[in-house]
């Protein structure tokens, strides 16, 4: 178990840096997918949990990412890792224009908060899903629908980014399962993005009965 932790913590280290647009909090963002652009991020949540994202653009309009982590990783108590890896696929169906929004279509298997009383993830993964974005003066907004292959069920989400400055932003993201009595999700948070670098502070599930709070870091960079 100890040299998980150490393989964990050396990749944490390595890659010590945040976010770019590629997630409102939770939710998907309609990120720009250049060829050669990379992201790495890295979460720590509540309960001690961290989880940790590669993400790359072989080709213009084409991302591909793995994501891992685990509960308690932080803390006194033994880590809980993740059974499987996330796997990430995005693929830009239509760019943006002065009318038309942009147009992707991903699948995304990471959950978040795994809840191992009811062994599954708090916060559900996308699964398969179509994403419409769109750029409007200092704000992006996307909304989109998913289809969430381990639990059969069909959910919506949308979020918005506010940018104040060319550093600093507000961000807000929303999910709904409609067949759940607690689907809801909703997140707010604030983002500074300096030269690549990116730190998110955000609270989540704040129409549950606990908010919970996460902190974010990332880098995007281009090989």
């Amino acid at each position: 178990m100890e040299h998980k932790i150490v393989k964990l913590v050396f990749i944490c280290l390595v890659f010590y840096m945040p976010l770019n647009a590629q997630y409102f909090i939770d939710s998907p963002a309609p990120m720009a997918m250049l060829q050669g652009d990379y992201l790495v991020s890295m979460r720590v949540g509540p309960e001690g949990s961290l989880l940790v994202r590669l993400s790359s653009v072989p080709f213009d309009g084409f991302a591909i990412g793995i994501s891992y982590g685990g509960e308690k990783i932080l803390g006194y108590e033994d880590p809980l890792f993740y059974k499987n890896p996330g796997i990430e696929v995005r693929l830009l169906v239509l760019e943006e224009a002065s009318l038309v929004p942009r147009v992707i279509l991903g699948f995304d298997s990471q959950g978040y908060d795994w809840d191992s009383k009811k062994e599954e993830f708090r916060v559900k993964s996308k699964g398969i899903y179509g994403l419409l974005g769109k750029d409007i003066g200092i704000f992006q907004v996307g909304v989109g629908v998913n289809y969430n292959t381990v639990d059969a069920e069909t959910g919506f989400f949308g979020g918005t980014l506010l940018n104040l400055s060319s550093t600093f932003s507000i961000v807000g993201d929303y999910s709904l399962y409609p067949d759940e009595d607690d689907g809801d999700f909703l997140g707010l948070g604030a983002r500074i993005n300096f030269e690549g670098v990116l730190l998110q502070f955000t609270f989540r599930d704040m129409t549950g009965k606990k908010t919970d709070r996460a902190l974010d870091l990332g880098y995007t960079g281009y090989f």
